[in-house]
């Protein structure tokens, strides 16, 4: 979770909008681990349970 949170840290000028899905204990951490890794992370997140809404958010 760590190495991904910074990956996204670093690729942050090549993404328009992020949608994580996952259960809530994965989007709790990785939100902290984004906290922590990148504190300038500007990038719009959204989290979701259902892939389907996630893709329709990404799509507007």
């Amino acid at each position: 979770m760590l190495e991904f949170a910074g990956n996204l840290a670093r690729l942050q000028s090549h993404i328009r909008k992020l949608a994580i899905v996952g259960d809530y204990f994965s989007r709790h951490r990785l939100h902290k681990y984004l906290r922590k890794q990148a504190r300038q992370f500007t990038v719009p997140i959204q989290y979701y349970s259902d892939p389907e809404d996630a893709k329709t958010w990404l799509v507007m």
